[in-house]
């Protein structure tokens, strides 16, 4: 069926509200973080110089910088591309994309060497929307691979980007199977998703549409939603990856898809999952208005249902977060190495985790520290199989894709006890008694999870514990002055953090790095391993999303907290200490550790850095098979 309201062919989208094909452009300008990375010892005289009571000048025109823009990370397949020569013949694509070449257009933009957005049919007769760009203009980009390998070297190839027919077959099963769906329901909700009814699907799938349907509500309460356009919008969201908060601008779905602000704005409840009362109450408009509109709505867009509607939705949301990306904003990551699961808590928000088995294996914690996520370098994941255990990770809340805690603020609550629930809540749904632990950093969540649940951890080993920030003398580099910064202002945190998100590309992110390690010869060392590089990225790459409650909970209590009291009991714990720590005194951190852990073990690691963990994975496995 064809859609007499949406602009038929491929037109030009001009004027797109809140968005700018220029910040597609690469990125490479720090702006108010540049004296920070160039000059850090300049930093640290300047904030120890200044008065007190009045506000460091760094530090005031950091936070009037505020924060960079929010990026969208999404999983590897979720966009379709394809690389086309200047005339329009296909160098590569991604399989799947079922799309002739516009040669037109592709001309156009070869010529005009410029971006181009426009809406299209499917072959289907369903609404599309596609990013044209010259080659040239996509080398800071994050590519799929198979349009990546093809680039040539130069000349005049276009690059075009779609996430028409993304939401489907594996992307969706993946979705799935992080909420724990059956094999049944995983089939009834695929097939509902992409044909648009319950009973199609069940149709499809040779079943009994009670069948079907009951497997649709199954799935429905693991996921914690109550309406299937939400869980459409759900699992097409964790389909495309991690998409930031905030994105739901109308102005794209009404420019692209020639619909009403009004039907537009109608189409975002319902596929959030309201029905049209709710609807009519959130748009305050009344139930016969928010009626007649939404019936528009599916004649304009062809689709028979609300859960229809939610997909497309989600597509257009996919690309308007895609053309927000700058240059290498636009991660790719590739979901095959992260096997991502979803525990919901009591309130319905999600906890995010990744086991990596084998499900035989002895359950390991591999908790992660406040500058990274839940995701677990390859050595160490290798390594800790390789010696029978099973590692599983858990982003802590506010952290990754682990939603925030409601209601607790930054500096009024203990970010490291209020993780403890997420950890029991896992161990529950991964049916583990008992987990031993490594982490970087992560001491004092690891104690907190100690006094509240003894008997859960058996043997530890922390590498680089950190102490409590403000009685650390230490003062180095990057990392020192922004440790200056943070103690004198808290409140700083998140404008630091919003500052740092929005110049995170991958190559500014290896600028960032290599200074932040600058002195210590072992992670000066690590910085040539592509593996290390390449996993420290894809642990860091959440925050590019502007997901950064967790790293201000945690460092802001860091900051701010007493020295810990001694905790006793901890006979099968273990801490390393690096000998070139840069970011704390290695033998100040290694007294502070002794007194809080009497029953531990303590070794200060000859040529260890702060990366010990993911480069010295086998040591680091050894050590947790004696503690």
């Amino acid at each position: 069926m064809k859609n007499p309201g949406m602009r038929q062919g491929a037109a030009s989208i001009a004027g797109i509200s809140g968005l700018s094909l220029a910040v597609m452009q690469n990125f490479t300008d720090f702006g108010a973080l540049e004296p920070w990375l160039a000059a850090p010892d300049q930093v640290l005289t300047q904030l120890r110089e200044d008065r007190p009571g009045e506000e460091p000048a760094l530090m005031v025109q950091a936070a009037a910088a505020g924060a960079g823009p929010a990026f969208p990370l999404f999983r590897a397949g979720s966009l379709m591309a394809a690389l086309y020569a200047a005339d329009g013949r296909v160098i590569a694509q991604t399989p799947g994309l079922d799309r002739a070449p516009d040669t037109d257009i592709i001309a156009a933009v070869a010529q005009a060497r410029a971006a181009r957005v426009v809406s299209a049919s499917t072959p289907a007769g369903m609404p599309s929307i596609l990013v044209y760009a010259p080659a040239g203009m996509t080398a800071g980009w994050q590519l799929p691979a198979v349009v990546r390998d093809a680039m040539p070297p130069a000349g005049d190839a276009v690059v075009m980007l779609t996430s028409e027919g993304s939401i489907g077959g594996p992307l969706l099963e993946d979705a799935a199977r992080a909420f724990g769906f059956s094999g049944l329901e995983t089939r009834v909700v695929v097939a509902t998703i992409e044909t648009g009814s319950i009973r199609t699907a069940a149709d499809r799938l040779g079943i009994a549409y009670q069948t079907a349907r009951e497997a649709v509500a199954a799935a429905m309460r693991r996921a914690g939603v109550a309406r299937l356009p939400a869980l459409v919008t759900l699992l097409a969201e964790v389909g495309f990856g991690v998409l930031p908060e905030g994105g739901d601008d109308t102005s794209l779905l009404a420019d692209a898809w020639g619909i009403s602000p009004r039907q537009a704005m109608l189409g975002m409840l319902v596929a959030s999952g309201l029905d049209r009362s709710e609807a009519a109450r959130a748009s305050r408009l009344s139930k016969a208005v928010v009626k007649k509109e939404i019936e528009r709505l599916y004649l304009a867009l062809g689709v028979g249902s609300a859960a229809a509607m939610a997909k497309l939705v989600a597509e257009a949301n996919a690309m308007q977060w895609m053309m927000r990306a700058t240059g290498g904003g636009m991660g790719v990551f590739e979901s095959a190495r992260e096997p991502l699961r979803y525990a919901l808590r009591a309130d319905g928000s999600r906890v995010a985790w990744s086991d990596y088995g084998p499900a035989s294996g002895r359950p390991v914690l591999v908790a992660h520290c406040s500058m990274t996520t839940r995701f677990v370098s390859r050595r160490l994941v290798r390594a800790l199989q390789a010696r029978g255990f099973r590692p599983i990770s858990i982003d802590r809340p506010g952290f990754g894709l682990s939603d925030p805690l409601a209601g607790l603020q930054p500096g009024r609550h203990d970010p490291f006890e209020a993780a403890v629930a997420d950890v029991l809540l896992v161990a529950r749904q991964a049916r583990v008694r008992r987990f031993d632990a490594v982490s970087r950093g992560a001491a004092h969540h690891l104690l907190a999870l100690h006094r509240a649940a003894p008997g859960l951890l058996g043997r530890v080993v922390i590498t680089n514990p950190d102490p409590a920030s403000r009685s650390d003398p230490r003062r180095v580099g990057f990392l020192g002055a922004a440790k200056e910064a943070a103690m004198r202002r808290p409140g700083l945190i998140r404008a630091g953090a919003g500052l740092m998100a929005g110049v995170l590309t991958e190559t500014n992110f290896q600028r960032i790095f290599a200074r932040s390690v600058e002195g210590s010869p072992p992670d000066e060392a690590a910085m040539a391993e592509p593996d290390i590089v390449e996993d420290y990225w894809r642990a860091v790459r959440p925050f590019l999303t502007g997901r950064l409650d967790g790293y201000v909970n945690e460092q802001t209590q860091l900051a701010t907290m007493d020295p810990a009291p001694p905790q006793p009991d901890t006979p099968g714990w273990h801490f390393m200490v690096a000998e070139h720590d840069v970011l704390y005194d290695p033998a100040w951190v290694m007294a502070y550790w002794r007194r809080v852990l009497p029953d531990a073990t303590a070794e200060l690691l000859p040529g260890g850095g702060r990366l010990m963990a993911m480069a010295q994975a086998d040591l680091i496995v050894d050590r947790l098979l004696g503690a």
